[in-house]
């Protein structure tokens, strides 16, 4: 090994005697293991060109294949902020990783602040259990709770609490809606109408299953102003709970929800009938007539492009809904942008037709 400065020597308090020493370049042994540790090899407080993130895969593959005084049990050990779906922990899982041909196979340990999926978490050195996690829990929530975890969203935005948090990085120019101009209000202007849009696909809890994406909309045409959401994996009774929900906390502030509108199909078909025997304006929307996903989701990208959609401000939730747009074709859910193309088109049609009528003029319930 080239000579290194030895920083520190620490005797472990195990059965036999064992020493830990680190060098000044981050090596050190570990029970007499000469460990190689990358520590964020991508820089999360900076912005790379794709040049740079280019060089720092090549200087760690490098790294990997010249470094190894002892290959049998020499270990590279890399901890991450993600970064990039191309920074050094991308080449891991998408090269590496998926090829056979590989000498280096890296386990990797994944513990995303928020549980996206059940997980059971395994000691990789005993194989023993040290945790299980449900859909929605936090890693520490004693040292990050909700609070910080809603600060975090705030303050990182949807693309940078992805990567760190989520450990999931979006691409920067994500498809669809790659344009889109995220802008957020405080107060709605003083005309508007007010109406919930709700994509239905419950009947499961589980971490694969679907959610239920409720929406609701003030809309002074061309403006939409997302007010409030119910986003969750549920059944019948607490979808229909939380589109009620919506109604009886916003009515009162902002006026009468005149328009209800639930995605016709089959989980949307009970709730429709179930609603309409409560409340008046409860209406069926058939998204297959316009298209597929991805042709609805291209009706509602020059909205977002234009700027004409506003989120209301400091809302926790407002990360979950931009990132499911960010990632639009490539992530595990896209209810968000299910339940906006349906108001959008709906909204197109409505107000088309009515468009010599002046925008103030338009009155709640129309």
């Amino acid at each position: 090994m080239q000579r290194k400065t030895v920083k520190s020597v620490k005797r472990k308090a195990v059965p036999d005697k064992s020493y830990n020493i680190a060098t000044a370049n981050h090596n050190y042994f570990a029970s007499g293991v000469l460990v190689h540790n990358c520590d964020d090899p991508n820089d999360p407080e900076r912005s790379e060109s794709d040049a740079d993130r280019e060089g720092k895969v090549k200087k760690f593959r490098a790294y990997l294949t010249t470094r190894a005084n002892d290959p049998k049990r020499t270990k590279c050990i890399v901890v991450q902020q993600r970064t990039h779906e191309s920074d050094v922990s991308g080449y891991i899982y998408n090269v590496i990783n998926k090829d056979s041909s590989e000498s280096y196979a890296f386990h990797v340990i994944k513990l995303p602040t928020r549980a996206k999926t059940f997980e059971t978490i395994l000691s990789p050195i005993t194989g023993k259990e040290l945790a299980v996690r449900h859909p929605g829990d936090l890693l520490h929530p004693h040292r990050f709770g909700e609070e910080e975890d809603a600060e975090a969203r705030r303050e990182l935005g949807a693309y940078a609490y992805n990567a760190r948090h989520d450990q999931e990085p979006a691409p920067l120019e994500g498809g669809v809606f790659s344009h889109a101009v995220w802008k957020t209000f405080k107060e709605l202007p003083q005309k508007y109408q007010l109406f919930i849009s709700g994509d239905l696909s419950f009947g499961s809890t589980s971490s694969t299953a679907s959610y239920v994406a409720v929406g609701l909309f003030a809309i002074a045409y061309p403006d939409f102003y997302l007010v409030d959401v119910f986003h969750q994996r549920c059944g019948f009774k607490a979808a229909k709970k939380g589109i009620l929900d919506l109604i009886d906390r916003w009515e009162p502030v902002l006026g009468t929800v005149g328009v209800k509108l639930i995605e016709k199909k089959a989980s949307g078909s009970a709730v429709i009938e179930d609603l309409q025997n409560e409340v008046p304006g409860v209406a069926a929307f058939n998204p297959d007539s316009h298209g597929n996903k991805t042709q609805r989701a291209e009706i509602v990208a020059p909205i977002l492009e234009s700027g004409n959609f506003y989120i209301r401000e400091g809302v926790g939730w407002a990360e979950d809904f931009k990132v499911e747009f960010i990632k639009f074709g490539v992530y595990n859910t896209d209810d968000f942008v299910d339940c906006t193309s349906q108001i959008v088109i709906y909204a197109q049609q409505r107000f088309r037709r009515n468009r010599h009528v002046p925008i103030g003029s338009f009155v709640q319930g129309m």
